[in-house]
């Protein structure tokens, strides 16, 4: 009996273990980034826009939203800085580049947008700002980096 209580008790320590270091992974600006385009891609190709979506909230801080909301960009997805959906846009390569922390807990992560098919090759660009709040990350702002032409 005794065994079987210490075996029991190493295992819920170690499944213990595994989650908390499963969740400190994912608590790194870049799995923000990376786990919401991979949430966004998916969301937003339903007739209810991802950014209507209360999972948005998992990723975005909520008075980004409301801003995205009350001053939605013009012709322009706001977390992609592009125009025109098409079916190149199904499965973008996402590279999300190294954070840098700014001041505080603002980071700034890089992201590209890899659109690749037979005949179309292009990259987009956005800087992605993410803040810690409450223990956990979240979106605050996105820009792209073209210059003003």
């Amino acid at each position: 009996m005794e065994k079987i209580l210490t075996a029991a008790i190493f295992l819920l320590l170690a499944i213990a273990f595994h989650a908390r270091q499963g969740h400190c992974e994912a608590q790194t600006p870049e799995q923000l980034v990376r786990d919401f385009y991979a949430w966004y891609f998916e969301a937003d190709k339903g007739p209810v826009a991802a950014e209507d979506k209360p999972e948005i909230y998992k990723y975005v801080a909520a008075k980004a939203v409301k801003y995205i909301k009350y001053f939605p960009p013009e012709n322009v997805s706001y977390f992609v800085k592009a125009n025109t959906f098409n079916a190149i846009w199904e499965k973008p390569k996402i590279i999300v580049g190294k954070s840098v922390l700014m001041a505080g807990d603002m980071y700034i992560i890089p992201v590209t947008f890899k659109l690749r098919d037979e005949n179309y090759h292009e990259d987009y660009h956005v800087v992605v700002f993410a803040m810690k709040e409450n223990g956990s990350f979240y979106i605050i702002k996105v820009t792209d980096i073209y210059p003003y032409s």
